[in-house]
């Protein structure tokens, strides 16, 4: 403040002079948040059926009706303090005849929810659920001191359909579902600040300039006013997002089951989709040239069949199957070169009246799938299983129009006929029961995934607006995942639960290139260049986990040393464990990071293991027809610590701060360690470690530093020490060991608040069923 006073106070600006203490009011004026303290989390889930009065004419009308309502609080206040979701359901049954149900469906959804689009692209309905995305904001700063950087979002569902059930005969039966969902978007901005409605904080040191605030600010949102003095604090680069998107998809599926003799079943059946998708997204923002529009109405349709037969005889199960599925736009697409002009920022906005089109063709897929079942002995099996499985790509990779800026340049552009992504999976495994109440796996996988969606850029000749550079939807990536899981699950009426390890070996990347230059075409050399100096490398890394759920409980009958089953009955107590290896990160993960002079190392940072418990503690109550269960939830019932990246104001404070400071397995000297991503200074004060060739080459010492004197060797207690004031103390050995054994030397993120976001959490609730 200080020094800011002494330079606004030399500028040629008188409106701007301030004392140091003046700004540091106008700076705590504009860093001031709501704290809501009146928000609890909570859910509420009830439902109630029964038979309608006078329904024995109509099949015996019955109905259920269900509603359920989920608050969460938002670590920090937004646009709105909390993510709500409240939805109910209705359904009406009624016996056609004695071998036909007809079931008629209606429900009804509203989520009220803050949009994670600040002032970059549109979210496509994307919205905070999570402490840690909003945590994520709190690297830009004004973003947590204005409630206007994200605007609320509201998703609206509602749909209506039935089910009808019909035995045919005694070994056969048919299912018929029909549905349709509508769901609507709208994402819109806070009302605009009063700029007339101002605060008089204080008079200026000569009485003759006042310094006027907002009266709302921070509360608020207005494109044109930024009031930041200090550090940036604003509202006009935020509440960029708009939404008026909607969605109704119809549904229609048949299923038949068939059993044609005692070892043989038969199923099949099939369905149809047709969605209308309708995006209407777009960015308002202080200058065009930061605006986007996502535009499109499309009609895609869906098809898929199988069908599926089991046979069984004297404990072989197999079952072999086969599914079918389709998905076509329904439509017509641009018909572009890949460095079309029509494409780039001159003409983007009028792609849709100049361009060429063509109709689009269908996309198909065959999946067969076997499962084998053996039995070795009475208490053991061998299995096996084999299938195909596909996945559509999302409505972004398919339809996406992206422009963006005043000229509506093409930043990304869908592929209506991108192939279904594709899983190949095997499993061999084998079972093995014991004692009758213990039941051991042990299997084998490999699950091969091909044809990923992905961005592929296409940059064309020529500069400025008239270059073409965009983004085209193509079928690249990969993904592979092979290994092994043990697993011992127990029954019992007392302790019950499984416990679980998998070790799997994870590897991805794409094949072709990520970027494809029209330059190549004329100059080969470029493009054997540009791979030389950007080479693609993958390389397998393992991510095993453990999980365990052990439950403890009692019969609500169970008596204990006589004392009444209310008392000793009805008792439930449930862990849920688990590990998850931390993963690793590569060469071109940070890149502020000083790496490793070894090329060999490819994963130079390793993450810390993280570890979770959770405790359930219930009890049964009953009273004459009703059952009532009171229960205890404990999140995170040891208070493990995993330290979350949210900590960070950003890449400055996270890479230059927080990971350069730890000591890893390739560094060198006194900066050597087995430190991970995730390990945390447990001494409380900031001790940074500085190597220096001699203490006289220290121009200026500080106190907090601890200096290593390369001069008198590498021993802890005889070559680290810290400025006095006046002069440098050799520290002792005990001394410096405290310091590496609780890490005081990491630089831990700044945004201390966020740096731990699982703290040990208690849930009571209650329900009853009668």
């Amino acid at each position: 403040y200080n020094a800011l006073s002494q330079e606004l106070m030399r500028d040629s600006d008188p409106n701007n002079d301030k004392t140091p203490a003046q700004l540091k009011k106008i700076y705590e004026y504009e860093h001031q948040r709501r704290v809501v303290h009146n928000k609890p989390d909570y859910v509420a889930d009830m439902g109630f059926g029964g038979p309608i009065p006078g329904g024995q004419a109509l099949g015996n009308l019955r109905f259920f009706a269900s509603y359920r309502s989920h608050q969460m609080a938002y670590i920090m206040p937004l646009s709105r303090d909390t993510y709500n979701d409240d939805a109910m359901r209705v359904n009406l049954t009624s016996d056609l005849s004695p071998t036909t149900t007809l079931t008629l469906t209606g429900n009804y959804g509203l989520t009220r929810s803050v949009s994670s689009t600040g002032n970059n692209s549109p979210s496509m309905g994307g919205h905070y659920t999570s402490n840690w995305s909003v945590a994520n904001l709190a690297s830009i700063s004004y973003a947590i001191f204005q409630d206007g950087y994200n605007n609320p979002i509201d998703i609206q569902r509602f749909g209506y359909g039935l089910e009808l059930n019909h035995q045919i005969n005694e070994r056969s039966l048919a299912k018929v579902v029909v549905n349709r969902a509508h769901t609507n978007y709208s994402i819109f901005p806070l009302d605009s600040l009063d700029l007339t409605d101002t605060l008089r904080l204080f008079e200026d040191i000569f009485g003759a300039y006042d310094h006027f605030i907002i009266n709302d600010y921070p509360n608020g949102y207005h494109p044109g006013y930024s009031p930041g003095l200090i550090d940036g604090a604003r509202t006009d680069w935020a509440g960029f997002a708009r939404d008026e998107s909607y969605n109704i998809v119809t549904t229609v599926k048949a299923d038949y089951q068939n059993q044609l003799t005692r070892n043989n079943e038969l199923k099949t059946g099939i369905n149809f989709v047709h969605t209308r998708n309708v995006v209407n997204s777009w960015m308002v923002a202080p200058m065009s040239t930061w605006e986007a529009y996502y535009n499109w109405d499309q009609s895609p349709i869906r098809l898929g069949a199988y069908i599926l037969d089991k046979l069984e005889f004297e404990g072989l199960v197999v079952n072999a199957g086969l599914r079918y599925d389709m998905y076509n736009l329904n439509g017509m697409w641009y018909d572009l070169a890949p460095y079309d002009t029509l494409l780039n920022a001159v003409w983007g906005f009028q792609l849709d009246s100049l361009a060429d089109y063509r109709k689009t063709k269908a996309v198909h897929s065959l999946n067969p799938r076997i499962g084998i079942s053996h039995p070795i002995s009475v208490n053991s099996k061998l299995y096996f299983n084999y299938g195909h499985f596909s996945s559509q790509p999302t409505a972004t990779y398919l339809y996406l129009v992206d422009r963006y800026g005043d000229g509506g340049n093409i930043r990304r552009l869908g592929n209506p006929e991108l192939p279904f992504s594709k899983t190949i999976m095997y499993e061999l495994g084998y079972e093995h029961s014991f004692f009758d109440r213990y039941l051991a796996k042990i299997a084998a996988f490999y699950n091969d995934t091909k044809n990923q969606e992905a961005w592929t850029i296409y940059e064309g000749l020529g500069s400025g607006k008239g270059k073409t550079n965009y983004r085209l939807a193509e079928s690249r990536a990969y993904r592979d995942v092979s290994g092994f899981e043990l697993t011992l699950r127990k029954t019992g009426t007392f302790v019950s639960g499984f416990v679980n390890y998998t070790y799997q070996l994870y590897s991805s990347g794409s094949f072709g290139r990520t970027m494809i230059r029209e330059a190549y075409e004329t100059n080969p050399a470029l493009e054997e260049q540009d791979l030389k100096d950007n080479p693609v490398e993958y390389y397998p890394y393992p991510a095993p986990y453990a999980r365990a759920n052990i439950v403890f409980k009692t019969p609500k009958t169970f008596s204990f040393a006589g004392l009444n089953p209310a008392l000793t009955g009805g008792w439930s107590a449930s862990i849920l464990a688990s590990w998850r290896d931390g993963g690793y990160s590569s060469r071109t993960a940070y890149s502020r990071v000083t790496l490793p002079a070894d090329n060999t190392i490819k994963y130079p940072f390793e993450w810390k293991d993280s570890w979770a418990c959770d405790l359930r503690v219930s009890k049964i109550f009953t009273y004459n027809n009703f059952d009532i269960r009171l229960y205890l939830d404990i999140d995170n019932v040891f208070n493990i610590k995993n330290l979350s990246s949210t900590g960070s104001s950003g890449a400055l404070d996270w890479q230059d701060g927080y990971i350069n400071s730890l000591h890893l397995f390739w560094e060198e000297g006194v900066f050597n360690g087995n430190d991970k991503i995730g390990d945390f200074n447990r001494y409380g004060e900031f001790v940074p470690i500085e190597s220096v060739s001699n203490l006289t080459a220290v121009s200026s010492p500080l106190e907090s530093v601890l200096y290593h004197n390369q001069a008198d060797g590498i021993g802890r207690g005889e070559s680290f020490y810290r400025w006095d004031g006046s002069d440098f103390v050799l520290q002792d050995e005990a001394t410096v060991n405290e310091l590496y054994k609780k890490k005081a030397y990491i630089d831990m993120p700044n945004l201390t608040s966020l740096t731990f976001l699982n703290p040990r959490t208690f849930r009571l609730g209650f329900s009853i069923s009668f």
